[in-house]
């Protein structure tokens, strides 16, 4: 039986890093022959990502209205981990919460006025049908001094293929896009070339009204195999080409013998300096990620 992974490993191991894989990796090797890019679109970013305790993120991000932070979870069910996600947050920030939206995944059934968040607007979510499987759906709080506007045009949701709600809030003077997205990987509905093909069509949208954006969510695809299996090449390749980078370059999911990049948070914003982090957790199977914008 191969050995445990350790956190150790996941910080300094090229193996687990996607910045080093994307540097280094030979293009000869790569699964459908072709490089992803001539030089690394990391190159167009200032970002660190590496992991937190709760605790740590109190002293890492400030509680002031200068900066953006955002967090994403799949909490597979909000409803049955409701404590336990309330309790995560006051461990991340203390009382007052510093994340300015919050995205849920794997959000379940929900019905209007449940699991609600203090200090923050009602929760917008998108479930699935009672006829369809209860699982999947996504979420997202918005705190209560953020105006913003539901966009409905791109809260594309295709059950148990693209699952996403997206909100629009003005930041920096400037209208941002945040969405909250989640990919099934659950055979037969679940469809990569689906998925792809939408996220191409919103990603276009976005960047025809030229509009600043960050897409977070639980992907089921593995960024570290992007050299091994096509469709998560041609997912990284089309971010890429959309101009969306990816903030989360490390794993997200760890089990005692393997370790996958499978939760995502990517943006077009350029010259962008920031941190991002993944946040240690057991509330469910995933660790959290966030993003916190330096001014």
């Amino acid at each position: 039986m191969a050995d445990s992974i350790s956190l150790d490993q996941l910080c300094t191991q090229a193996t687990f890093d996607l910045v080093k894989l994307q540097e280094h990796i030979d293009p000869n090797n790569l699964a459908d022959g072709n490089n992803l890019v001539d030089d690394s679109p990391f190159t167009l970013m200032n970002n660190e990502c590496t992991y937190y305790e709760p605790s740590e993120v109190k002293t890492l991000i400030p509680n002031d209205n200068k900066s953006l932070n955002l967090f994403c979870l799949n909490c597979q069910g909000l409803r049955s981990h409701w404590d336990l996600f309330c309790n995560l947050l006051v461990d991340t920030c203390g009382d007052k919460h510093h994340f300015d939206v919050i995205g849920i995944t794997e959000l379940y059934s929900m019905a209007d006025g449940e699991c609600q968040l203090s200090g923050y607007h009602e929760l917008e979510y998108k479930v699935r049908s009672k006829t369809a499987d209860s699982r999947g759906g996504v979420g997202i709080f918005i705190k209560n001094d953020l105006q913003y506007i539901l966009r409905t045009d791109l809260s594309i949701f295709i059950p148990n293929i693209f699952e996403s709600i997206f909100i629009e809030i003005q930041w920096n003077k400037k209208s941002l896009l945040i969405g909250t997205v989640y990919r099934p990987n659950t055979p037969p509905k679940a469809d990569i070339d689906i998925f792809n093909h939408s996220l191409y069509e919103l990603q276009n949208h976005i960047n025809i009204d030229n509009k600043q954006s960050i897409i977070m969510g639980d992907m089921n695809l593995d960024l570290l195999k992007f050299a091994d299996h096509n469709k998560t090449n041609d997912y990284l390749e089309q971010n890429f080409s959309q101009g969306f980078i990816p903030m989360i370059t490390k794993p997200t999911r760890i089990t005692p013998h393997s370790a996958t990049l499978i939760d995502h948070m990517f943006t077009n914003i350029k010259g962008i300096t920031a941190n991002s982090g993944i946040l240690i957790t057991d509330l469910s199977d995933h660790f959290g990620i966030f993003f916190h914008n330096i001014i």
